[in-house]
């Protein structure tokens, strides 16, 4: 018995052992380290890509919480997710560490999508001749994610960083830590006007599999632009509180993209009738962009198919339908007299077998082929 008493003994003075060891070295990591919340900063903005920051129920919401109303609970929710916002900020440390909460803690991945698009962050920076630079982590995802960049090198200088946030996750709070001798300075959003684009899952970021690897992310590098995005999965529809906004932003480019999110099958849950209610719905949504801007350049973009178009004669016939009937509504827009209306197609997009996970969304090579498309559009209106 005094045996069984004196292991029991040793083994509980072993685990407080090992909890003051553990709880020491957590304490000295953070002793090395000082860290800044861009919440935290009173009447300073650092959240790129969020157009309504001053009127977001969370800190890192898409959606201002006025049209909570006025949209599906849905749609008010997936605002809520961070596709598109990123963080700007400079420093000379040889490690960056970021550490955050999100809403979803019980599943960070989807069956289709991994963690790291889903839930993940993603870091850039640039070389000393300006080009773009992607930056490797140790990651854990737990209550709290944290990733840790490590191999930044020995700076002399100061070097831009952009910090890319979760696709399809909600962020709570997040906090970004350097060396604590190192310098840190925190960049605003960019004076620029934005690229605004009203999508579907694609647009939000499916099937990326990082948050710089959206072509929205890689357009906004491309072209070296901010970028507003407003991509809700399964729920980019052409809906006018969502159009009424994109009125609000003072914008370089609207982009609607949501073909996908309109095929046939859907037209009875969206209270569309026939085709020519298909074709109504597109001009009210792009004449309703004009009442509020007059002459920024808009972009309607064509569903890019399906990759079992080939054997499936029922998935090619959805998209062709509603391919078809949006180039009628822009030719009768243009007949209209709406000018600075542009048009982009699925053999632009030129999406290939290999480039989606599931037959539509696609892998980070789609993703690199919708941006091509986008950049090749887009500089051409934009010069």
């Amino acid at each position: 018995m005094l045996l069984l008493y004196l292991i029991s003994y040793v083994r509980r003075i072993a685990a407080i052992a090992i909890l003051f060891v553990s709880t020491y070295g957590f304490s000295q990591m953070d002793s090395n380290l000082k860290w800044w919340n861009p919440i935290n900063e009173t009447g300073q903005h650092f959240i790129e890509g969020q157009a309504w920051p001053t009127e977001v129920e969370g800190p890192y919401d898409r959606l201002p919480k006025r049209v909570a109303n006025k949209l599906s609970h849905g749609v008010f929710n997936l605002g809520k997710q961070s596709a598109g916002l990123l963080i700007r900020f400079r420093t000379d440390s040889p490690a960056i560490h970021i550490r955050y909460r999100t809403g979803n803690t019980n599943n960070y991945a989807f069956e289709h999508m991994s963690a790291t698009g889903v839930s993940g962050v993603d870091l850039y920076t640039f070389d000393d001749k300006g080009n773009e630079v992607w930056c490797a982590a140790n990651r854990k995802f737990s209550d709290t994610i944290s990733y840790v960049y490590k191999k930044l090198g020995t700076l002399k200088a100061m070097r831009e960083y952009r910090l890319y946030l979760p696709l399809y996750n909600k962020v709570i709070q997040l906090e970004i830590g350097v060396d604590s001798n190192a310098k840190f300075s925190p960049l605003p959003p960019r004076n620029k006007e934005p690229i605004v684009v009203y999508g579907t899952s694609i647009a939000q970021g499916a099937c990326a599999s990082r948050p710089g690897m959206a072509w929205t992310a890689q357009l906004g590098r491309a072209l070296a632009l901010p970028l507003v995005n407003l991509g809700f999965s399964g729920s980019g529809r052409l809906e006018m509180p969502i159009i009424d906004l994109m009125t609000e932003i003072d914008a370089s480019v609207y982009i609607l993209d949501c073909m996908p999110n309109m095929t046939p099958v859907t037209w009875e849950n969206l209270g569309i009738e026939n085709e020519t209610a298909f074709k109504e719905r597109i001009i009210k949504a792009v004449k309703g962009l004009r009442v509020g801007r007059k002459n920024t350049p808009i972009v309607l973009v064509e569903h890019a198919g399906y990759s079992d178009e080939y054997i499936s004669p029922a998935s090619k016939n959805r998209f062709q339908k509603v391919n078809k009937l949006q180039h009628e509504a822009y030719l009768q827009l243009v007949d209209d007299g709406v000018g600075n209306l542009y048009y982009l197609t699925k053999d632009e997009i030129n999406l290939q077998m290999n480039d989606t996970v599931d037959g539509v969304h696609p892998t980070d090579l789609g993703m690199w082929h919708y941006t091509q498309a986008y950049i090749e559009k887009l500089e051409s209106i934009l010069k």
